[in-house]
């Protein structure tokens, strides 16, 4: 389908923008450093009142957003921009990882701008990546002034999403706070985050603090969360949708990590921001956004892969309540299929190393869908399961699931399951990823040993898609212990024994037909 109507909400501009340096006090004492950006372009603010958005709440620097928040209150509204405690010009220590304090200081600053004279008493809040983090963690405490958030590429664990995926150390974005600006003029140092995770290499009262996903419940406003198919928080912008129930709207893109309006292919447009904004901020003086239009359906995707997308699709829910549940069974020779057959056993030898890996930080990152990356070469290593040709299109529109029955020879193993995409031609694409740590298979919450020579269950639920393969391409699942540079290479060696067939491992993959 055609590109959601909503991105094409706009209005016109009708004041300029004025921009000051203000200090936000807070109740600690201190005070954060931003940038308050006014509708009027003169030395006053233009007459009358107008809504409230804190904008990117993030550690990154308040400068890079300035155009950005002029284009806001060209459109009437009042746009806070801050240095978070210990980064530009905000003092203190930069406490890292979404910290209590943090949190804390984001509801002074929602407050402090809906009690100012020129505001409604109606504050928005959005930011993508960190800044979208932020704004569901605020929600969570319930600011009253506060009514919508929109946030953008944002985790719903930080321990699952960011430092240990599955359970198992992460290799790609363990350095992002190299590139915080602090306020004593220097930069952070991401030893601190290293040495977190070595003292909380399992999810415990310091991870519930710092996940999302343990606040659904306290987070009352409406939202519109928004990510990309390409992102390394894909997973975690689905669960905080899902999480979230009816207060939200869910726009995925075929799009990587990064600002999503500036994207090559199908942009966000701030339009489509703005219009949810409007929908929540008419009234108490101000009607400029009256009549707004919300997403025309609760999930609006852009199906994968490139360039052969059908674009955009209007789902009711995620996955949709017209998707399937396709249980195949992992047999022998390699093949995945309906009925499992005889019996048996394949393994593979663990290798830490393997790659490349997709969805990662960084200037080398590579997606699923690069036009011209193929991963069959590579793929060919690992213990593969594939059907044959399919008969009709089939589109994958959920999270799969691998349910494997395997025997290690080692006391550990990092399991790694990809779901993959065979042309006729033999060309391969990787569709998606899941990981799990076999010692973590009853949760990140413990360690639980692993008897070696002893057949064991494990459940890995790979990250959601929404992909569709068409006839006379074959499906695949490809086992391995490895996926550098997004995991660790620390997986002990050995072999790693699957059982297949009858009693054997599954591979459960939610689709559409057709």
């Amino acid at each position: 389908m055609a590109r959601p109507a909503f991105f094409g909400y706009d209005r016109p501009p009708r004041h300029g923008a004025r921009c000051r340096t203000v200090a936000v006090p807070l109740r600690n004492g201190m005070h954060l450093v931003a940038d308050l950006t006014l509708p009027g372009p003169g030395d006053e603010p233009d007459q009358g009142l107008f809504p409230g958005l804190v904008a990117h709440y993030t550690p990154y620097g308040r400068a890079q957003r300035r155009p950005e928040a002029a284009w806001w209150a060209a459109r009437g509204y009042a746009v806070l921009v801050c240095d978070i405690r210990g980064t530009g010009d905000s003092p203190g220590m930069f406490p890292g990882c979404l910290s209590a304090g943090e949190n804390e200081d984001n509801e002074d600053v929602v407050e402090w701008l809906a009690a100012q004279p020129f505001c409604t008493g109606r504050v928005v809040q959005y930011g993508q990546s960190y800044g979208g983090m932020a704004a569901l963690r605020v929600a969570s405490r319930q600011p009253p002034h506060l009514v919508a958030i929109a946030p953008q590429e944002t985790y719903s664990s930080y321990y699952r999403h960011t430092a240990f995926p599955g359970g198992i150390p992460a290799g790609a974005g363990r350095n992002w706070a190299d590139g915080v600006p602090t306020y004593t003029g220097g930069k952070v140092s991401a030893s601190f985050q290293k040495e977190l995770w070595a003292v909380h290499p399992l999810i415990d009262e310091f991870w519930h603090q710092v996940d999302i996903d343990t606040k659904y419940a306290s987070i009352a406003v409406p939202a519109l969360c928004c990510g990309g198919w390409l992102d390394v928080f894909r997973e975690g912008t689905v669960e905080n949708h899902i999480g979230l129930g009816e207060r939200s709207f869910l726009v995925m893109g075929p799009w990587p990590h990064g600002p999503l309006d500036r994207m090559d292919l199908e942009p966000l447009p701030l339009g489509a921001v703005l219009a949810f904004f409007d929908r929540h901020c008419t009234g108490d003086g101000w009607d400029e956004g009256a009549g707004a239009p919300l997403p025309a359906a609760r999930v609006m995707s852009y199906e994968l892969p490139r360039p052969a997308s059908r674009g955009w699709a209007e789902l009711d829910g995620f996955p949709p309540t017209d998707a399937s549940e396709l249980d195949l069974a992992l047999c022998t020779r390699g093949r995945l299929a309906d009925e499992p057959g005889d019996g048996g056993t394949a393994s593979f030898v663990t290798d830490p190393f393997d790659g490349p890996a997709a969805l990662v930080f960084g200037p080398d990152a590579t997606f699923p869908d690069d036009a011209g990356v193929d991963q069959h070469e590579r793929d060919a290593q690992r213990l593969g399961f594939e059907t044959g040709p399919l008969e009709n299109d089939v589109t994958v529109v959920g999270a799969a699931r691998v349910r494997l029955r395997a025997t290690l020879s080692q006391p550990d193993a990092s399991f790694v399951a990809r779901l993959m995409d065979y042309s006729p031609d033999g060309r391969a694409q990787e569709i998606t990823v899941g990981y799990l740590r076999a010692s973590h298979r009853a949760g990140h919450d413990r360690v639980v040993a692993v008897r070696e020579g002893e057949p064991t269950d494990y459940s890995m639920t790979l990250q959601p898609v929404h992909w569709r393969l068409r006839a006379g391409h074959r499906l695949r699942v490809s086992l391995c212990a490895g996926d550098v540079p997004a995991l660790m290479p620390d997986t002990p060696e050995g072999t790693v024994t699957v059982a297949v067939g009858q009693g054997g491992s599954r591979l459960q993959v939610p689709v559409v037909i057709g």
